[in-house]
């Protein structure tokens, strides 16, 4: 469990590396707000498509159902 979020933030390019789960999503949510897609928010971001889409809300949804 611990060396998942050790590799997860190694992973994470290095202005996110400090920030923490909610500031990461805040950032994720205004670019995703923005540009409403998915992968261009990938782009803008450096992030994974499974973390943008867990930071925006879509895989909540996709369990909930």
């Amino acid at each position: 469990m611990i060396e998942d979020e050790i590799a997860f933030l190694r992973g994470l390019p290095k202005p996110y590396r400090k920030l923490n789960y909610g500031e990461l999503s805040e950032i994720v949510n205004a670019s995703y707000a923005k540009t409403n897609d998915i992968r261009e928010t990938m782009k803008e971001t450096g992030l994974t498509f499974d973390e943008v889409w867990d930071m925006v809300g879509f895989k909540d949804r996709l369990d909930w159902i």
